[in-house]
């Protein structure tokens, strides 16, 4: 019986291990200071964004995926007592085996280049959500800037439409032509209030996507937004794309190599050796044994064939999209380049800000003198407000095109953290 407790307190010093509890360091959002232009709007995003604090993790969750890989097998204790009662006889056995697993066939090599692989795509994974975060928040920095313009214009408008109609709702009486121009200035003063509306609610809207970017609510200041772009830089005709797309087309390859491998690997089987001992005593004899054990799986009925020609068949696969995405990057690249080459050379030549002023002072000019036309107040109008959202809409299509390829070229998180004013 002394024996029974000395083997239940061997077994219980094995098998206790402390377990540490860890505090969840999850990082609390930084206070990013002062806002003074588009740069710290970006720079403040990509640490307090929901989706850039948790790419905060990726590294880690790489670095734990190799580190998993890396693992030996821990040995396996076993132990067996009986007691056996014959006729007043007592007998008592006590069996005691430690064995260690071996992988054999190349398991662990398979298995640490697989995570390896997972680690590259979890890296770039996160490299491409940085990317997406810093893109989305410069366009909504700048179409901000644009929205308030237009609701400028549009309120502009919107009040000489209204003074128009003033003037001629005093008069004592209207003739055809006066009657049928005031249905019209009133036709379009409903039109550009509803105009007014659609701005004044995406203007809310961007608002509160930014105040999410940033972890706080956004004051809206025109100083700290952009303005209309004129300097454009020159992009390379070619380039080899290197961004976090093709680093994900890569990383999912070079995880199908893994997979491959892996299977292969588990056509060996493991074994298990080590020590045994046992003790057997009888009416005050003992007889104590040692030895060696080993266990092995015999492998008779498979040879893990099915798992090794999926993983094949994922690896023709994965190597297939990989030669087609980097033809396809390179194809997008061109396209994007020759777009942003296009439209940058249309923009260069004004400055719908300047222009639109000019014009809108021109035509109020000749409003007050009462040489215009009802007509042509409204059409000049329409046509302001239309050049001014056509030239916006061309703005953001370049500087799409340029960010973009940036990202292709895997340098637009290091030209965001050079630059001030992107």
């Amino acid at each position: 019986m002394n024996r029974k407790w000395i083997l239940i307190c061997v077994l219980a010093y094995i098998f206790s291990s402390p377990i540490a509890f860890g505090a969840d360091n999850e990082p609390k959002p930084t206070d990013c200071g002062e806002i003074k232009g588009p740069g710290d709007i970006v720079k403040c995003a990509l640490r307090v964004h929901p989706e850039a604090r948790g790419a905060v993790y990726d590294k880690e969750i790489a670095y734990g995926l190799v580190s998993q890989a890396r693992r030996l097998p821990n040995p396996e204790f076993e132990a067996e007592f009986s007691q056996t009662d014959n006729i007043g006889q007592t007998s008592d056995t006590v069996e005691l085996r430690l064995m260690f697993p071996l992988e054999i066939g190349g398991k662990r090599g398979a298995r640490i280049k697989k995570s390896k692989a997972q680690a590259d795509l979890v890296l770039s994974e996160s490299l491409k959500t940085k990317e997406d975060v810093v893109i989305n928040s410069l366009l909504k920095v700048y179409r901000l800037r644009q929205v308030l313009n237009e609701l400028e214009l549009t309120i502009e408008s919107l009040n000489t439409f209204r003074t128009v109609k003033g003037q001629y709702n005093r008069r004592k009486s209207l003739g055809p032509e006066q009657a049928v121009s005031l249905d019209i200035f009133s036709l379009a003063e409903a039109d550009y209030s509803m105009r007014q509306s659609a701005l004044e609610a995406e203007r809310g809207e961007l608002i509160r996507e930014l105040s999410i970017f940033i972890g706080r609510p956004f004051k809206v200041d025109r100083k700290i937004l952009p303005k209309f772009r004129t300097n454009w830089p020159k992009l390379p005709a070619t380039g080899d794309p290197v961004g976090s797309e093709f680093g994900i087309a890569r990383a999912k390859k070079r995880l199908a190599d893994g997979e491959l491998e892996v299977a292969k690997s588990e056509a060996w089987p493991d074994f298990a050796i080590g020590p045994t001992y046992s003790l057997e005593t009888e009416n005050n004899d003992e007889i104590s044994t040692v030895g060696i054990s080993i266990e092995m799986p015999l492998p008779v009925f498979n040879l893990n064939g099915g798992a090794k020609a999926v993983a094949r068949a994922e690896k023709k696969k994965a190597e297939i999209l990989e030669r087609s995405q980097q033809v396809n990057f390179k194809n997008i690249r061109e396209n994007l380049v020759e777009i942003y080459s296009s439209v940058t050379q249309r923009l260069k030549k004004i400055n719908p800000d300047v222009l639109s002023q000019t014009k809108h002072r021109r035509i109020h000019k000749y409003l007050k003198r009462g040489v215009v036309g009802a007509a042509l107040v409204i059409e000049s109008h329409r046509q302001i407000v239309e050049f001014q959202e056509h030239t916006n809409e061309q703005e953001l299509r370049a500087l799409l095109a340029l960010w973009r390829v940036r990202a292709l070229d895997g340098e637009l998180l290091n030209e965001i953290n050079n630059i001030k004013n992107p």
